[in-house]
């Protein structure tokens, strides 16, 4: 449990689909700290019902130059109750 923040920047789910599995978020998460943020660019529902199975508050926040939007998860945040 070392990890505040995940910036997950993988290559597209059609390029490296191994890299958007469960599986993996699950790895990821159990090296993150009680309170980490989980951030990407990608906005695929995957992602998003995989981060909300492991407990995060997943929210869509405006993407930057070039990018609709991103996602962002919250992980036992004081102040998402």
């Amino acid at each position: 449990n070392n990890f505040d923040l995940v910036y997950f920047d993988a290559f597209g789910s059609r390029v490296q689909p191994e890299l958007w599995e469960k599986e993996l978020l699950e790895i990821v998460d159990s090296l993150t700290k009680k309170s980490a943020i989980f951030t990407t660019y990608a906005a695929k529902g995957t992602i998003k019902r995989g981060l909300k199975d492991l407990g995060y508050i997943v929210q869509k926040r405006p993407g930057p130059p070039g990018k609709r939007e991103m996602m962002v998860g919250l992980k036992d945040f004081p102040f998402d109750k």
